[in-house]
């Protein structure tokens, strides 16, 4: 399985004794393995966030310090959030990260039955679509493009198989089919 990346906008912080510190981030790189790269800054210095989100959607990673510590993060992809605790030695407490995108809510149908699907997907200047999502099968990853006037997505799902999505987009709605493997159906989800 060939890894692709997609690179999402994002913004949060970590909270130490009872306050908020904000961490500027440069845009989050993921790839469809589920490891996860960004750069940014806060009030301890510059630093280099390296890490993994697994199938089930727990997180891990690693934010070094230049030229300084390491600190541990933890935690777990809720929705378009990323939430856990960070540890350093005996200190730890929360952090928030936040993916800037669009929510997309609706259902794939497979065998005559409707599964919820949740997408948080946005588009660049180049009408290239990026983001990620959830449902019972687990965590994705989502890429793909317009091909004409159809709209062609590609979940991929954190350590498993792919599913490809084809339909017509307006500004509110995408539906259409999916594919993978011998299996078919439809879909359709809305902006919420």
């Amino acid at each position: 399985m060939q890894n692709q990346e997609i690179v999402v906008k994002i913004h949060g912080y970590y909270t130490q004794n009872g306050s908020e510190h904000k961490m500027d981030l440069a845009a989050l790189h993921l790839t469809t393995d589920g490891t996860i790269h960004t750069e940014g800054h806060d009030t301890v210095g510059n630093f280099v966030i390296d890490g993994k989100i697994a199938a089930d959607g727990k997180v891990h990673f690693n934010k070094q310090y230049v030229g300084k510590h390491c600190v541990v993060y933890e935690g777990a992809l809720e929705d378009r959030v990323i939430k856990g605790t960070w540890k350093l030695n005996n200190l730890h407490d929360a952090f928030r990260l936040e993916v800037q995108a669009e929510i997309w809510e609706g259902t794939y149908n497979q065998h005559g039955s409707d599964h919820k699907m949740v997408a948080y997907f946005g588009f660049d200047d180049n009408r290239r679509a990026f983001g990620f999502g959830h449902d019972e099968v687990g965590s994705s990853i989502w890429s793909g493009e317009f091909v004409g006037d159809e709209l062609h997505l590609v979940k991929q799902y954190v350590g498993k198989h792919k599913v490809t999505y084809k339909g017509k987009h307006t500004q509110d709605d995408f539906q259409g089919s999916w594919q993978t493997g011998g299996h078919h159906g439809t879909f359709h989800i809305h902006r919420k």
